[in-house]
Formats: structure tokens, sequence, C-alpha cells
């Protein structure tokens, strides 16, 4: 099954070697990536197996491992199947889904060895629902990715189960991004436009002390978790089209008015957005393997407060995000960010810069898996990093939203945190009805 075409070592790019030096120096931080299913159905960890073995025989970059050579660090495809971590257990008594999460995103990688892993997690209370939790080094996956990885590793479990043949052709390997978004800058607008601002850089106007400050070895990642069930999502919904605004719109508000609350007067709140890099290339190059973008989004139109119009600031991220996304230089402005600066801020600095990093999936239309059902969706990225106050996610699926927020703690108080998502929470009710 598995292909004998040797694929040729290639150097990792600028914004890969950037993820690399994070997870190197950080012990995994924002550069691993977890995404993890709830599934009901016949699942056990050998047909797992077999079908993470399909999946590494179509996808190249889940052969790969990183070596340093003199030219840098490189992508080497030479990774055998057996090497790659698939695991299973049953949750354990009075652990949480949450604590098995949180040190899944805490774990890096030996990336000398391999890039990814799987972990089965079954619930001994009822043998056929199940977790799937899919790990990614950040230079090979971003979160929409990682999504659809999933949910093909599901379908492959479905298809052997039900003895259909399946062929496997292996995909070709994605060139950095650099060279995917070289020809889409030299077309882009000049550099006399508007730009986004950069994190971390002089733009900012104040930052956000820690709660406590602790080295790296002693951080750690923490989720909350919440659903807006169909009702409340059509609801929702409902009135972002008569206000003429997006989902993520109306998330990015509730963001920003859930900062303002907490956040001293002088600190303004900002949004970090996620952006499919695939819609701005254009269908005239198509992008084999993961990419996202981000985009810093400070509303300046106003002075933001906890009873700002949610409708007007929703419609405002919406068009803010039209206009950078527009502007193709501003938008890859960060990409060039220097890993020993970004690196020695998150590590010895006090405080945050003030903002939330936003990723919204949107609606994602997964195909039936039968037997299988799936029942909810979630990502994050490791946060021990601490380079925003909370890291957003969200996707929708089959008419209910799937909100995840993870933050760093101890830097972030568990009793903050919780204050913060039960705002966010109930700006998102109100604005529902």
């Amino acid at each position: 099954m598995i292909s004998s075409v040797i694929i040729p070592d290639r150097e990792l790019g600028g914004t890969e070697t950037f993820f690399h030096r994070v997870h190197e120096e950080m012990q995994g931080g924002f550069a691993v990536l977890c995404v993890y299913v709830k599934i009901a159905g016949p699942l056990e960890i050998q047909l797992v197996k077999h079908a993470c073995h399909h999946l590494y025989a179509r996808h190249p970059f889940l052969r790969a491992r990183i070596s340093k050579k003199d030219s840098g660090p490189c992508f080497v495809f030479d990774v055998p199947f057996p090497d790659i971590p698939v695991h299973s257990f049953f949750e354990l008594g009075k652990t949480s889904i949450h604590s098995l999460l949180e040190r899944e995103a805490d774990t890096p990688f030996d990336t000398s060895k391999h890039l990814w892993r799987a972990l089965l997690i079954t619930d001994r209370t009822s043998f056929n629902r199940h977790y799937l939790v899919l790990s990614l080094h950040r230079s090979v996956s971003d979160p929409a990715s990682a999504v659809f990885l999933a949910h093909e590793l599901i379908a492959y479990c479905a298809k052997i189960l039900a003895r259909e043949e399946i062929h496997v052709e292996i995909l070709p390997v994605r060139p950095p991004l650099e060279d995917l978004i070289a020809p889409v800058l030299q077309a882009g607008p000049n550099g006399n436009e508007a730009k986004a601002a950069v994190p971390g850089t002089d733009d900012d106007e104040a930052t956000v002390p820690f709660h406590e400050f602790v080295p790296m070895n002693r951080r750690k990642t923490r989720f909350h978790q919440h659903v807006i069930e169909p009702p409340g999502l059509a609801a929702l919904l409902e009135r972002c089209r008569r206000n003429n605004t997006t989902a993520t719109g109306i998330l990015a508000a509730a963001a920003l008015i859930t900062m303002r609350k907490y956040f001293d007067e002088h600190v303004s709140p900002r949004i970090v957005s996620c952006v499919d890099i695939r819609k701005l290339i254009g269908p005239g190059m198509v992008i084999v393997g993961p990419w996202c973008g981000s985009t810093d989004i400070r509303p300046e139109y106003d002075r933001i407060t906890a009873r700002s119009d949610i409708w007007h600031l929703a419609k405002h991220y919406d068009d803010e995000l039209d206009r950078i996304t527009s502007d193709r230089e501003a938008l890859f402005a960060d990409g060039g960010q220097e890993p020993d600066r970004v690196i020695e801020t998150i590590r010895s600095a006090g405080q945050f810069n003030p903002a939330c990093t936003l990723t919204d999936l949107g609606q994602i239309d997964l195909a039936p898996a039968e037997p299988f059902i799936i029942e909810s969706v979630s990502f994050a990225g490791g946060r021990r990093c601490a380079e925003h106050v909370m890291f957003i996610s969200a996707a929708t699926i089959r008419s209910s939203m799937f909100l995840s927020f993870a933050y760093t703690a101890p830097l972030i108080r568990d009793n903050w945190a919780a204050k913060f998502t039960g705002s966010f929470m109930h700006i998102l009710d109100k604005a529902g009805k």
C-alpha cells in the first residue's frame, strides 16, 4: 500500500522554520496543534492504526521528520509508519477529557522522529463513545487542515469496517508558504496602502500583566468548552443576517467587549484572526496541504466599552477583515518576524499582548461515515507560550456551534478564565434574543 517513491528532502521555509524554532525552544508551545473528535460507534485501536496507515500513505508530510543540515533544517520523508505514536486507553475514573487534552497540547514532539501522533480514548462508562485526538506539528498543519485530516481518518475507519477496497495515491509535497504567496504579493497593491498592525511592535499601546509569572516548564494549557445548541445558534445566525454581519464578526465582537470588561481602560483590545490563504491565492494555484495566515484587527473607530453596540462592532470587524485581506502585503507582514525576538519576549516578559486569537472554521460539512457519528469537533494549540490572553476556536457541525477557550495557567488564573468565558457566552446569548 505504501508508495515506494523516494521523496527528496526539502528545506523548511521561513514560516516552517519559525514554528520549528518555537517548538524546540518553548517545549512545544503554540507549535503543537491538537484536534479532537467526539465519536459514537464501534471504534477500536487496531482499526484506528489501520486507518492511520492509509492516512500516512496519502500525505507525504505525515512521513516527515526534521533534520539539521549545513543548509538549515530540512524535512526528511523517511519515517517508517511503526515509528508514529498511535495509542489508546480508557478514560480513567475522575480524570476528565479536558485534562487529557491539556496534557496532549503540552506534550512536544521528538521532531527527529515524527511530526504527528494519534490517541484514541474510550469512555469506560460507554464503550461505544470515543474521543479521537490528532496532534500535529504546526509546520505541517493548520486548524482547518487538521480537522479534515481527522475526518479523513474516520472515513478510512468506516471503509475498512465495510470491507471496501481502498486505493491510496500519495499527494505531491506542498512547497513552502513563501513560494506560494510570492506571486500573490507581486500582483498585490503597493506598500503605501494601510497595513495591519503586527503584534509585538511599537504600535501596541499597552499590555496586560500576567496574574502570576512562571518559567516555561511550569506553564500549563487549560481548556474551557461550550456548545451553542441548534435553537440558540439558529436565532443568533438570523440576527446576524438581519444586521448584515457574519458569525465570525459576532464572535469577535463578543471577545472585544469581554476584554474591555476585564482590561484597564487604557488598554486597546485586539483580535488576531485566522485567514485561509487558499481563498486569497485563488483557483489558479492548488495548495496541496495546509496553510492559514493571521491578521491583527484593532477597532480604532470607537472607544470600546462594556456597553458597546455588539452589532456595530461585528460589522466593523467584518469590514476591517475585508479591508485587510484585500491588502495582501499587510496580511503577510508578520511572516518574517524574528524567532529570537518573539521567543525571548514570550519566555521572559511579564505581560500579554492585549489580544485574543480567534479561529472560526465556520460550517464544517463532514460527509457521513457510517456507522460512526461525529458528535463534536474542537481544536487548540498549546498555549504555554502565553502569546495572547485567550485562544478562541469555533466550528459549526450539524447546526450546533462548538467553542473552545484555551489559555495558559497560572499566567491566567482559572477563576479569571471562567469569568471571561462566562461573560463571552452571556454576550452571545443576549445577542441571539
